[in-house]
């Protein structure tokens, strides 16, 4: 909200040990990378269809060595989609409540036990392609490098202008209604 003046309605933010811990009680995430993902010595993927345990999906999805900020969100809502693709699994739906159960000390949200129990049913009706995952298009954000003398490095940093502003509420909002 202080960034880009957007109210944020309801909030659920998880940790790292929590999103292991999902994509595991899940049983694992398919992904299928367009490319390899080369970040070594770190990790390295490669291309195509694999399926990725927790700690793998959280490696792939914080690759940022060799990878830029952009590139990250990529990775990141790939691994979203196939969080999201296991959750409407219905083999997955018996272990909705094992997976409720071990993440309360790993969740912070203001959403209700209530909300989650309607979000959970809901989620069956629900397909992918109506689910925003985004990235911003080249032409409205901006990005190069810049020494950052609290880490003393070179670090590359992303700018934006009203363009962006205006390409972000078009995204949550105008999209979505038509």
């Amino acid at each position: 909200q202080s960034n880009f003046g957007i109210t944020v309605d309801h909030y659920v933010v998880i940790d790292f040990g929590g999103f292991i811990k999902v994509v595991d009680i899940l049983g694992g995430i398919e992904v299928d990378l367009p490319v390899e993902v080369d970040d070594r010595p770190s990790v390295y993927f490669p291309a195509g269809k694999q399926i990725l345990s927790g700690e793998e999906a959280l490696q792939l999805a914080r690759a940022r060595t060799n990878y830029t900020d952009l590139e990250r969100i990529d990775h990141q809502n790939l691994v979203l989609r196939a969080v999201f693709r296991k959750l409407v699994d219905p083999t997955v739906i018996y272990e909705l409540p094992k997976l409720a159960n071990s993440l309360q000390d790993t969740v912070l949200t203001d959403v209700s036990p209530e909300q989650i129990l309607t979000l959970t049913t809901l989620l069956q009706r629900l397909d992918e392609d109506q689910i925003l995952f985004a990235n911003p298009p080249d032409d409205v954000i901006t990005n190069d490098d810049q020494y950052i003398p609290s880490v003393r490095q070179e670090m590359q940093i992303l700018r934006w202008d009203s363009t962006f502003l205006d390409w972000l509420t078009r995204s949550l909002w105008m999209d979505a209604a038509e």
